[in-house]
């Protein structure tokens, strides 16, 4: 069964997609169906975002039971019209097996909010707002279209939201139509119930603002700054964070994880073939010896309650790059170039069971796993999140004092002061991380064979500052280690 989302209106009979309705039914073979119709005007033409969202559709006609329903609309902008059917459809009885349009947004081609994407929501603007969105308009965010999850994620606060979609709603249509009285009287009585909810007893709150002098301003608090004669490695403490969304993604999953966001970086980079230090190869394609781009999981450690799972991605650069140059490999690739915002359709992809989606992680205040400073912060003992992968074999009885010297070998080499002790074991000492033998080996380049691997904690005789990665795996995700700091127990964790 075919149904056009637009099939009638108030204002009559809407052409476009009931045409491209008909044309499907007689490819398809199936009926072709009218009887559902938009029961209102909601002039969503030229409309911003909250327009959309204040003036949605209504649809009343008859549904018939247990019938399987796809959808067709001429245009989807951000999917609410499409979402409203459904629900209307669905409420009747009827099964919705698709959606088709003709044209419409990009980043509005999904119509499910991402588990993400509504976490998002939530988090920043609470569950009062959504509480007065479910009493507003008679369902909760889980209902809404991927796009109207987006747009209300990035509205500034909840107030801001309730003022705009007021400001809105008196709009109208945009075309000079006037509300009919049950309307008026509708509209009215909302916005007494908003400003008595606001203003309980009458009166605005006093304001918050400090009195006005000769310099006022906001900002967080500040840890107290270290010297620059900190001793630290070739690597960049400012990292650029990628967060996931889709499928679960544990720690021994690093290297399946790293490759594919490698391969993406590389395919997409606007410089082909991409520089030393992006690609880690030189022009004769041999390994470069320089320090390059280095890819690390970020992972859910450190807590009671950590399980180990990747919440994000870190693109380490070498240290000394300078940001135009490295902006120019990795903005075209992160961010959307018509807008300036982070793009939302990076996917990775294994051609097996590993598929998430990435997204450059823009929010003020991000979990504490995704902060930089969580990792990069000095200390004198770091402990490896993933497993330090040694670059020589050793045995007799001596093999793992042996491996601890080339552990302290191994720091030098990325820069960093030699430690005063190294200890192995196949447990890491930040909770959360899966025993080494979780992970999976690398492999030695010139014969295939098994490169060993363990945990390791590196005590300093000095504060040092990160990111710390160490080992031959440490471009690829492996030997990546967090601060900790004296009597924590492992650190903070969420």
């Amino acid at each position: 069964m075919l149904v056009s989302a637009h099939a009638y209106e108030r204002d009559g009979f809407n052409a476009i997609p009931a045409a491209l309705a008909k044309l499907l039914s007689e490819r398809l073979g199936i009926p072709f169906d009218i009887s559902v119709v938009q029961t209102n005007v909601v002039g969503h033409t030229g409309a911003d975002g909250y327009g959309r969202l204040a003036r949605q559709a209504a649809f009343g006609g008859e549904v018939k039971r247990g019938r399987e329903y796809v959808m067709v609309d001429d245009f989807i902008g951000q999917g609410g019209t499409l979402a409203n059917l459904r629900g209307w459809i669905e409420k009747q009885g009827g099964t919705i097996v698709g959606a088709v349009a003709l044209t419409g947004k990009p980043y509005s081609a999904k119509l499910n909010p991402s588990e993400g994407q509504l976490h998002e929501l939530r988090r920043k603007h609470g569950p009062d707002f959504e509480k007065w969105w479910r009493e507003h308009f008679g369902h909760a965010f889980d209902c809404l279209a991927q796009s109207e999850a987006r747009y209300l994620a990035r509205s500034p606060d909840a107030d801001t939201i309730r003022d705009r979609l007021a400001a809105a709603e008196c709009e109208g249509s945009g075309r000079g139509r006037r509300r009919n009285p049950r309307e008026q009287r509708r509209h009215v009585d909302r916005l007494k119930e908003r400003l008595a909810g606001r203003f309980p007893d009458g009166q605005p709150p006093p304001p918050m603002r400090p009195v006005p002098g000769r310099w006022q301003g906001y900002d967080r608090p500040r840890a107290e700054s270290l010297p620059e004669a900190v001793p630290h490695s070739v690597f960049d403490p400012h990292l650029v964070v990628l967060a996931i969304a889709g499928k679960r993604v544990s720690l021994p999953a690093t290297l399946k994880l790293t490759t594919a966001l490698r391969g993406l970086l590389m395919r997409k980079c606007p410089e082909q073939p991409p520089p030393e230090w992006f690609s880690g190869h030189r022009r004769d394609g041999k390994a470069s010896a320089a320090p390059h781009l280095a890819v690390a999981p970020l992972a859910f450690a450190g807590s009671q309650h950590a399980d180990g799972r990747i919440m994000g991605l870190a693109l380490i650069l070498p240290r000394g790059r300078e940001p135009q140059e490295a902006g120019r490999c990795l903005e075209p690739i992160l961010t959307d170039p018509e807008t300036g915002l982070p793009r939302d359709d990076l996917r990775l992809f294994d051609g097996d069971r590993l598929e998430c989606s990435i997204e450059l992680e823009a929010r003020e205040r991000p979990p504490e796993n995704l902060d930089p400073q969580t990792w990069t912060k000095a200390s004198r003992v770091w402990a490896s999140v993933t497993p330090v992968v040694l670059n020589r074999h050793f045995d007799g009885k001596d093999r793992w004092e042996q491996s601890a010297e080339s552990v302290k070998d191994m720091c030098g080499h990325v820069g960093l002061p030699r430690p005063r002790e190294v200890l192995l074991h196949p447990v890491s000492l930040v909770e959360g991380v899966p025993h080494a033998r979780e992970f999976p080996q690398l492999a030695r380049k010139h014969d295939g064979g098994r490169r060993r691997h363990g945990h390791a904690v590196v005590i300093f005789d000095e504060p040092v500052c990160g990111p710390v990665l160490i080992g031959a795996g440490r471009f690829r995700g492996y030997g990546l280690c967090r601060p900790i700091d004296e009597g924590d127990g492992g650190g903070r964790g969420g």
